[in-house]
């Protein structure tokens, strides 16, 4: 071993990490690890609902009685929502005739940023 690197591997020896450091990194190691949100296995019927539309309609439960309907929460800044929705569009169209239908709902209260959004990327 040469003298650099004998004198890297005494300070990666010496090296001591603080107690907010070891916090920090044992956070980040958990959020990499943590398992996705669970998905449960219950075979109900969801209750009634309905959900204003930018166009001032309203979209009801019982307007798509009888179908299977995939509701998709998400916000405009979401990185997850993001990278959900090309799967969320390649699933669909083989499976829309047979009443499978996706109904995205933006929890950001801005109808401009919605619209500004549903724009910017294709909305089916």
């Amino acid at each position: 071993m040469d003298g650099r690197t004998s004198t890297m591997m005494e300070a990666a020896r010496a090296w001591r990490p603080s107690p907010p450091t070891l916090i920090l990194l044992g956070l980040i190691a958990y959020l990499w690890v943590r398992p996705p949100a669970e998905v449960s296995d219950e075979n109900r019927i969801a209750p009634p609902w309905h959900v204003a539309l930018t166009e001032v309609r309203v979209l009801t439960s019982e307007a798509r009685e009888g179908r299977v309907v995939l509701v998709d929460f998400r916000a405009t800044g979401c990185p997850y929502c993001r990278k959900e929705k090309p799967v969320i569009e390649r699933f669909w169209p083989d499976h829309r005739d047979p009443g499978f239908e996706v109904v995205s709902i933006s929890v950001d209260d801005l109808a401009d940023r919605i619209a500004a959004c549903t724009t910017r990327v294709s909305v089916s």
